[in-house]
């Protein structure tokens, strides 16, 4: 039995009425979701919320139970501008269109958000340990709550004072030659031509991808007023 099932029983008649649509099931496993462009109704706890102005203008939901599936995301982004205020912790029900924005699911074109009760226990954050084997498992997490529980370092911090977003990563990144020498096969050896070493270079460069990531404030305004942000 579900925790917000003993919270908001007498909601129950009302989500039996209607066709729910489980996130993971709308997330899928691939790089994109099966039901682009589709108008579904989905639940979840509201464990994020950017409706503020000049932030995404919506909010994030997580399924409180998820498929199990380490291969589908059991959260998603709410873009709802200028829609039902709702807060961390409430659980709501969502009717709108699956979208694809810059390769994230969200749901978009909202007709309907109807807060039903709130959850006193919150999502778990799922742990990302950097680096990851393959991209895949950072798609398999899209829109859900997460942590990092290692040690993480600043790597680069260009746009921090733009755009409010800085890159962190499980250690120092440098550039790839400045550690290996493309020529060399061994890396040690003293030839100043050629591209013998080319593999290593590009694997050292794939392992920096899979170890960072991009730390962002929500903020779309450029040159924004910073703020603490808790990493934890």
């Amino acid at each position: 039995m579900r925790i917000y099932v003993i919270l908001i029983s007498a909601f129950l008649p009302m989500l039996a009425s209607a066709q729910i649509t489980r996130i993971y099931t709308l997330q899928g496993s691939g790089s994109a979701s099966p039901l682009v462009s589709q108008t579904v109704t989905t639940e979840g706890v509201v464990y994020a919320d950017f409706q503020a102005s000049g932030l995404l203008n919506g909010f994030f939901i997580q399924d409180t139970l998820g498929d199990g599936n380490p291969l589908t995301s059991d959260g998603v982004l709410v873009y709802n501008p200028g829609g039902v205020n709702v807060n961390i912790g409430d659980y709501v029900t969502v009717t709108g269109q699956v979208q694809e924005y810059y390769d994230l699911t969200e749901i978009g074109n909202v007709t309907n958000v109807t807060v039903i009760g709130t959850v006193t226990n919150m999502v778990t954050p799922i742990s990302i340990v950097l680096p990851v084997a393959a991209f895949t498992e950072l798609e398999a997490l899209e829109g859900m709550y997460v942590t990092f529980p290692q040690e993480l370092v600043v790597t680069d911090n260009y746009n921090l004072g733009k755009y409010g977003e800085f890159t962190l990563a499980s250690e120092r990144q440098f550039i790839p030659t400045n550690e290996i020498d493309p020529n060399d096969n061994p890396a040690s050896g003293t030839t100043i031509s050629g591209s013998s070493n080319v593999a290593a270079v590009t694997s050292l460069s794939d392992l920096h991808s899979r170890g960072r990531i991009l730390i962002d404030d929500a903020k779309s305004t450029s040159w924004p007023i910073l703020c603490h942000i808790l990493i934890r």
